[in-house]
């Protein structure tokens, strides 16, 4: 698989919510997803897709930063806040209780599933995880989005 599978599969989508594990890929050269993850990443910046993000990944992003410094976190904060096209959503009561629900019926861990819920709330056509238990725990969930797991385009 490839890039343009991932593509592929994106046609026609406008509204995207990601993982934290995409936004880690993209900057993890390391990682053989990297160069699909940099792809979404960038066409975030670029305006092709319009994204949400759940406040968890936010924080979940943030925390290697403030392990390195104060500072290091509080860069990895003003980034996300000025990135374009990117939206996160707090946790709110509602929000807590559609995870709260989700978790219940799938099992995912509390993170994930405050992920999800974020991603249906807020009306995205597709989620792009890299979490395979998503796959089985939460296919019930793909009829009210695109639930597309990166490790199936680029492994």
């Amino acid at each position: 698989m490839s890039l343009v599978s991932l593509q592929r599969s994106l046609a026609g989508v406008n509204h995207i919510a990601l993982d934290t594990s995409i936004f880690i890929a993209a900057g993890d050269a390391s990682d053989g997803r990297s160069g699909c993850a940099a792809w979404l990443v960038d066409a975030i910046e670029g305006g092709r897709f319009r994204c949400t993000l759940s406040v968890v990944s936010a924080a979940e992003l943030m925390v290697g930063g403030f392990r390195k410094s104060v500072e290091d976190g509080a860069a990895r904060r003003a980034y996300l806040a000025n990135y374009p096209n990117l939206s996160i959503v707090p946790l709110s009561l509602d929000l807590a209780t559609d995870a709260a629900h989700l978790r219940g019926a799938t099992k995912l861990d509390l993170p994930d599933a405050i992920v999800l819920a974020t991603a249906i709330d807020a009306g995205c056509d597709a989620i792009v995880h890299g979490d395979r238990e998503w796959i089985k725990r939460a296919k019930n969930y793909a009829a009210k989005l695109s639930m597309i797991y990166l490790g199936d385009h680029c492994p």
